[in-house]
Order: structure tokens, then sequence, then C-alpha cells
């Protein structure tokens, strides 16, 4: 963990009320949100559904590829 996650942590548990103080100073003042989902036709929406389902699947499948790839960089435990 790094000293600024500490940090935050100790001020979450020590200090809520300046932690929220803290967080509300460095969100935002506006948020801006549009509804495209909306303006779809029903087979756009389908069509955008499974294009997120595919991404979703291709980065589970990369992350589980990178985990492999850095298990086998790992030496093996020499018996004792």
């Amino acid at each position: 963990m790094t000293k600024g996650k500490a940090a935050m942590l100790t001020m979450w548990r020590e200090r809520p009320h300046e932690f929220v103080k803290f967080v509300g100073s460095v969100m935002p003042k506006e948020f801006l949100f549009e509804n495209v989902v909306t303006e779809l036709a029903d087979d756009e929406l389908d069509r955008m559904i499974e294009i997120l389902r595919e991404r979703a699947l291709a980065a589970r499948e990369e992350s589980a590829l990178d985990e492999a790839a850095q298990l086998k960089l790992i030496p093996p435990h020499a018996p004792h």
C-alpha cells in the first residue's frame, strides 16, 4: 500500500467528517450525463450489448493469459 492510500485510509477511519470534506473538494462541481441509449432502436441496443459482452470476455481472457504468463515467470520453489 502506498503512503497516500495509507493516509487516506487513516483519515477515513479516524476523521470521517474530514475525509468526506476532502473527497467533496476534489470532485467536479458539475456532472453532465447524456443518455444516448434511449435514442437507439432495439436492434442497435442489442448489438451494443453484444459488443460490450464480447469486449468484457476478451478483457477477461487477456487478463487470464497475463496472469498465466506471470505464473510461468516465477521460478518454482526448490525442495528443502
